[in-house]
């Protein structure tokens, strides 16, 4: 009997030797191979998301120069992966964009823009390390790790010296602004068509003034003036690498509640500039979980 129960204690004993192996298993597992396969799959689906908004981009960009008004272009944004949920959203006034003149003899004239709002689109994800936010906003693709944004591809600006002006030193600031109009909304987190429509392009362009130019951006958080910022230093450096013989001066600051672009021209020097706004619908299919 002393020999039938020592067998039976093995058996049992055996058995729980094997379950507390395979939970030891099981948390090595969680504890070191799951959060590389989570991280994995959310940087993968960011990089989607990327490749989506540039997608996007270059769509609106090639019907803006071709001015097809009426042209509709369609983007399938990813959903969840399934380890991170996605919220794709279309939001109006994150920012105002401002143009104004100063200095010089006379009258001032009236600003080329005056307010203008900054509308985005934009995919929210929500994951082990933070939030991310990927979006397209004034022309360029954007994205945001935790509150730090930077751009993939910054919007439309360039400076540059206008060699059709013979007889005086002037400098051209050409900008691209996009309207997006439509109803704001936020969509579920399955893949999320978004629907554009090109309406139309309109050119302004001032005349040119030997006076000093201001661009600027306000924003409702910190992010939003550090991502404007970031795109007004940019073009300040590339003015700088590609005309360095070029005199009249171009500077970007980060005022914290504002960044700001001015272009100061001196006592012989103009500044022109020319505006190409592009306006387009945008539709967002709302799809949710059941």
């Amino acid at each position: 009997m002393r020999q039938n129960s020592d067998a039976g204690s093995t058996v049992v004993i055996g058995f729980v030797i094997l379950l507390m192996l395979i939970a030891l298993g099981i948390g090595i597992w969680a504890l070191i191979s799951l959060p590389a396969e989570i991280k994995e799959a959310e940087s993968t689906h960011a990089i989607k998301l990327s490749n989506a908004f540039l997608d996007l981009k270059l769509s609106a960009d090639r019907v803006r120069v071709n001015n097809l008004s009426g042209a509709r272009f369609s983007m399938l944004m990813p959903g969840s992966s399934g380890m991170s949920g996605t919220t794709i959203g279309f939001e109006k006034n994150v920012g105002k964009l401002y143009m104004v003149w100063s200095g010089g003899e006379g009258q001032i004239p009236q600003p080329p823009l005056e307010g203008k709002e900054v509308e985005r689109i934009f995919a929210q994800i929500g994951g082990s390390r933070g939030t991310t936010v990927i979006g397209y906003e004034g022309g360029g693709v954007f994205r945001s790790d935790n509150g730090k944004a930077v751009w993939l591809t910054p919007g439309l600006l360039e400076i540059y010296p206008d060699t059709t002006e013979k007889e005086r030193t002037t400098v051209r600031v050409d900008m691209v602004v996009v309207n997006l109009t439509g109803t704001p909304g936020v969509s579920g987190n399955w893949g999320v068509p978004v629907d554009c429509v090109f309406v139309e392009r309109n050119d302004i362009q001032p005349n040119a003034e030997n006076r000093t130019m201001t661009i600027s951006f306000t924003g409702g958080n910190e992010e939003q003036t550090d991502l404007w910022y970031a795109q007004f230093m940019e073009t300040q450096l590339r003015y700088y690498k590609n005309y360095p013989n070029c005199t009249i001066d171009v500077e970007a600051k980060n005022e914290g509640e504002y960044a700001t672009l001015t272009i100061t021209a001196g006592s012989d020097e103009w500044v022109k500039v020319y505006i190409r706004e592009a306006t387009y619908d945008v539709s967002l299919v709302k799809r949710y979980e059941v």
